[in-house]
């Protein structure tokens, strides 16, 4: 959700400079609103390319740290694990060394 804007934003600030380089030549104002469409389709598209690309980033890392924090909740019960079978042969060797 809050990448949901940036394709708009991109494009309507390539807009807005694109006019102000438009009114500053003098360009014809058919000329203008030509090479403004032009522009703003071109943005739309780098604008929508980027979100994808940002939200694809994000979920890899997001992806990362769940996978890391997997293993070391796996790590964690391993080593739980030895313990408590370490534990259980140390029961049994001192119940082997009082008979």
């Amino acid at each position: 959700m809050k990448y949901r804007y940036l394709p708009a934003t991109i494009m309507l600030s390539a807009g807005a400079i694109t006019i102000f380089i438009c009114i500053y030549n003098r360009y014809e104002t058919l000329r203008s609103l030509e090479i403004l469409l032009a522009v703003l389709i071109i943005f739309l598209i780098i604008g929508s390319l980027t979100k994808k690309a940002l939200i694809k980033i994000i979920n890899m890392e997001n992806d990362k740290t769940a996978n890391a924090n997997a293993n070391a909740n796996a790590k964690e019960q391993a080593e739980t694990e030895e313990n408590k079978e370490e534990e259980k042969a140390d029961n049994e060797d001192e119940g082997n060394q009082a008979n």
